[in-house]
């Protein structure tokens, strides 16, 4: 029933500041073993961190105290980004000989990243240039804010420090400075947002992470932003959005930010349940549908049908707004009705009143219950007096013969006994078809008045 292009997420932004602090051939970090033995500089002999002496691999030894030249993880980060950019045999040791022990500290988990899982792992035998790059991206995020990470706070949302991390530029003497200065402008919470969707991407090394870290980039692009909006607004919002000429990655996320706390919670459940396959397919994500579209009004399952036959847009696709609005305004009992009803469509059948393309296998007892609870029916005649209405229908209808399209027409002529015998009748007369198929009446009126004589006797004249 719903079907939605995959909602495409700005990750470019944060891949681009990720990859701009591993390195191409031209400019990295570490290139060799020295930064495995570099990540040890902040290790004591007994295997304890924080010494008062930093040793790095060629034996160079400097008092972690004033006399230090790099005093935090940032600094030594950028004397090495800038002093190994053309790649030269132990670009980095003089960074580390001058550093303090604390900032080897905490430069130790990233460079002993990028060694084991980059160097030595990932590019080890690759003649990628960008493979440092996409390799930092995706192995060691987490090390990497947590370099940059400062005590301060300001009050800037986590896509502003995306935007805010692409300008930054780590062959200058300012890089690691730079990415400091972004991320010290989030709000505390914010900065939580960043350091979560970095530990995904560094869970997850190359999967898609639109699709795996989808309510971490999600959450990032939103921010701590919130609303009085309900979930099921979004798409609306999103649609009104486009047509004043955004884009999906343009026009959700401040539609997002919009709703209120819960009602993100519940649109971030059924981001992964976005693309070409129906909502409505996947038990969990029907019921993440229905959280989010939050059925709480007074429509029945005939107003959804009436409701959702105006939502199509101009290229005759669904207006999933419009749609999302309809079941908004239903009870929750009329939206059920309504989804088990919607499932026995499809596209290449004639519509009946209200949009719905129901099935022309009138064996289909299941369909056919589900449009006849839907149409709740609310007359007093008999199956006769039903037979009769139908058969009027059909020809006003010309619908070829196919009676589903006039129940909801007929509803108000019929009780639901009345229906009930005449599902009844309808499968009792099938049946008897076949079993008497080239032997004529002789045979399908005795095997009728056999099977179905109550249905018989009020359904036929």
């Amino acid at each position: 029933m719903f079907k939605h292009s995959k909602y495409t997420m700005t990750i470019a932004l944060l891949t681009v500041f990720l990859a701009a602090c591993g390195s191409d051939e031209a400019k990295t970090p570490a290139t060799s073993t020295d930064a495995g033995a570099a990540a040890d500089t902040a290790s004591s002999e007994d295997g304890s961190t924080g010494t008062d002496v930093a040793t790095s691999d060629a034996g160079a030894t400097t008092d972690a105290g004033p006399a230090a030249k790099y005093n935090t993880c940032s600094e030594v980060g950028t004397c090495v980004s800038v002093a190994c950019v053309d790649n030269k045999k132990d670009c980095e040791k003089p960074c580390l000989a001058d550093a303090s022990a604390d900032a080897l500290k905490t430069a130790a988990p990233l460079l002993s990243c990028y060694q084991d899982k980059c160097v030595a792992g990932k590019c080890k035998d690759s003649k990628d240039p960008k493979c440092g790059d996409s390799c930092m991206t995706e192995m060691c995020a987490t090390d990497l804010i947590a370099c940059i990470d400062t005590p301060a706070s300001g009050k800037e949302t986590c896509s502003v420090a995306l935007t805010c991390f692409d300008k930054c530029d780590l062959a200058d003497a300012s890089g690691f400075g730079c990415y400091t200065t972004c991320l010290d402008a989030l709000t505390p919470e914010d900065t939580a947002l960043l350091k979560t969707l970095a530990s995904c991407m560094g869970d997850n090394p190359g999967k898609d992470l639109e699709k795996v870290c989808s309510k971490e980039l999600f959450g990032c692009m939103i921010g701590s932003k919130s609303g009085d909006q309900g979930c099921h607004t979004v798409f609306a919002c999103s649609e009104e959005c486009i047509k004043a000429g955004g884009t999906e990655d343009s026009c959700m996320p401040p539609c997002v930010a919009k709703l209120t706390k819960e009602s993100q919670t519940a649109f971030m459940t059924i981001i992964p349940c976005l693309g070409d396959s129906n909502l409505d397919s996947d038990p969990k994500c029907a019921a993440a549908l229905k959280t989010c579209i939050a059925p709480s009004g007074k429509g029945s399952c005939s107003d959804i049908f009436d409701c959702t036959s105006k939502c199509e847009t101009s290229d005759n696709e669904d207006d999933t707004g419009c749609m999302f609005g309809c079941l908004h305004e239903s009870t929750s009992d009329s939206y059920d009705t309504y989804l088990a009803l919607a499932k026995c469509g499809s596209d290449d059948e004639a519509p009946a009143p209200g949009g719905v393309t129901p099935t022309n296998d009138d064996t289909n007892v299941q369909c056919i219950q589900s449009m006849v609870s839907c149409a709740a029916p609310s007359g007093k005649g008999d199956c006769g007096a039903l037979q009769k209405c139908f058969e009027t229908c059909e020809k006003k209808q010309k619908n070829d013969g196919n009676p589903m399209s006039c129940i909801f027409d007929c509803a108000d002529v019929g009780s639901s006994q009345a229906y009930a015998d005449l599902i009844t009748f309808s499968q009792c007369y099938d049946k008897c078809e076949n079993e008497c198929s080239g032997k004529g009446d002789s045979c399908s009126t005795p095997c009728m008045t056999t099977n179905c004589p109550a249905a018989v006797k009020t359904c036929m004249p």
